[in-house]
């Protein structure tokens, strides 16, 4: 191909597409392949057909490896397609070949086309959002206006951070490509700002409640022993307490205070008692969030309570084998496993399964036979928390 096209060619192609033709020497450099996909893309550019000109250019140069100026042709047809990324690129390959022409003036033209700012249009959901401009380093562009959306954004070339502020919404940001005369259409959704979580930004625990509980329980209780009959009766009471922990796995510290009622028939008149049992205890317990609505606890009540006697002294108590003739202090401990589920945050619904009450009477009055008052506990119960 002794005559081939300058970066001047596509203006003048009529004129190159003769010499080449009348060439010999170029065809007995080139394939006459490469030299026929030239010239046809030569007619195809004359004809505006950009996009088949490109295709036959590149069979040129890529598939029967013709002379490199097809590269720069290609350039031309993107560089009037407005790709002018793509243009550049084409340009960059032309001057990579040995064979290259017109330097100079190539480099000139990539360097024109370069500086061509970019022009980004900006939209936001919702609009008339704050936009301001920064370098990739966090810095200001100070020739950059701020602006807000729905707005148009030059920028020269280089990377850019594009920043969208909203009150009242999440910010969001967009990295962008300056120059080349790119147009685009960036369009951002912003989303509400969700509340502050607590711990000063940590994100928030799993299961999340309030940290103070307080609610009512009640339940059924069966005594162990302490007697050859083996009597039920209904416990109830308050508990209440503070979560000291956040996170998967918890302490709260908790109080309780219950009342166990049940009757003693007297066998004689027929009459029924009532007496109590009344105890007030701590209650330490680990609380393991499964779910963020499902805790699983285990706690240890440990604390004293109060026996008080039926009003007929005569009368046998039949958990401790005999007549009780005064007010018992009692040493309580309460070992239970249960769970709780939260269908609010504020809102808690308890059920103990399993609990037994370990009981020691050791105050003044007729002693009871039995040393230790066994119970098992089941209670359902409804916290709330603060």
């Amino acid at each position: 191909m002794g005559v081939v096209r300058t970066p001047r060619a596509l203006t003048t192609s009529a004129v190159l597409l003769a010499a080449l033709l009348a060439s010999s020497a170029a065809a007995q450099e080139f394939p006459p392949e490469s030299i026929e996909a030239y010239q046809a893309g030569m007619e195809a550019f004359q004809a505006g057909n950009l996009e088949r000109a490109i295709e036959l250019f590149r069979e040129s140069y890529e598939v029967f490896h013709g002379h490199p100026n097809a590269l720069y042709n290609i350039g031309q047809c993107y560089e009037r397609l407005g790709d002018l990324e793509q243009a550049v690129n084409y340009y960059e390959q032309y001057l990579a070949s040995d064979l290259a022409e017109g330097r100079d003036e190539v480099y000139a033209r990539m360097r024109e086309l370069r500086a061509r700012k970019a022009v980004f249009t900006l939209r936001t959901i919702p609009a008339g959002a704050a936009v301001h401009v920064t370098d990739v380093n966090g810095l200001a562009v100070p020739e950059i206006p701020d602006a807000a959306t729905p707005c148009e954004l030059e920028l020269p070339p280089g990377t850019f951070v594009i920043h969208f502020e909203l009150s009242g919404y999440t910010a969001r940001t967009q990295v962008v490509e300056g120059g080349l005369g790119r147009r685009a259409v960036i369009e951002i959704t912003l989303a509400a700002a969700t509340t502050e979580p607590p711990g000063n930004g940590e994100p928030t625990p799993r299961g999340e409640t309030g940290r103070i509980f307080l609610g009512p329980y009640a339940g059924v209780a069966v005594h162990l022993n302490g007697s050859s009959d083996v009597f039920a009766t209904v416990p109830f009471g308050i508990a209440g307490g503070y979560t000291l922990f956040d996170g998967e796995w918890r302490l709260d510290l908790g109080a309780d205070i219950g009342a166990i009622p049940y009757q003693i028939t007297d066998p004689g008149d027929r009459k029924d008692y009532l007496t109590w049992f009344i105890e007030l205890a701590v209650v330490p317990a680990a609380r393991w969030v499964v779910l963020p609505e499902l805790h699983l606890l285990a706690q240890l009540g440990l604390g004293v309570g109060i026996y008080t006697p039926p009003s007929k002294k005569s009368l046998d108590v039949p958990w401790a084998g005999n007549e009780i003739d005064s007010a018992l202090t009692i040493i309580h401990f309460r070992p239970a496993l249960g769970l709780e589920y939260l269908p609010l945050s504020w809102l808690g619904i308890q059920a103990i399964p399993a609990a037994f009450d370990i009981d020691i009477p050791y105050s003044s009055g007729a002693t009871p036979k039995t040393s230790v008052l066994l119970r098992y506990d089941a209670y359902l119960g409804v916290s709330f928390h603060f």
